[in-house]
């Protein structure tokens, strides 16, 4: 709700119009960002029951090959995924606007499909 407020509001008011939407979006994300973190952190207090204190026997050798047998396979497959997008883009250099226009339409649906898969 906030961020389309923002989205509305922050162009038309400071005249900056087209310019203005980018802008507005990442002052939107920063206060959606920091709103969530005084509502869990400051008010709530969530972190109390989940973090303990941070103390060297949480690095140990058993827990670091845990979380990289998970991290590096995301990893790869996150590059991949991205260097995927990279090279269709790539290609669509090739393309007439109208063309292009379309490819940009279909993989917006197709990410929107993705996130509700």
């Amino acid at each position: 709700v906030h961020g389309t407020l923002v989205n509305l509001i922050y162009p038309s008011w400071t005249g900056l119009g087209f310019v203005g939407a980018p802008i507005a979006n990442a002052v939107g994300f920063v206060i959606q960002y920091l709103t969530y973190i005084v509502y869990m952190f400051a008010w709530k207090k969530y972190h109390r029951k989940t973090w303990s204190a941070l103390q060297w026997n949480t690095f140990s050798w058993h827990r670091t090959r845990k979380f990289m047998a998970v991290a590096i396979p995301q990893t790869i497959s996150q590059a991949l995924e991205d260097w995927q997008i990279q090279v269709v883009t790539l290609f669509t250099l090739r393309l007439d606007e109208v063309s292009i226009a379309a490819f940009a339409s279909l993989n917006t649906i197709f990410i929107i499909c993705h996130c509700f898969a």
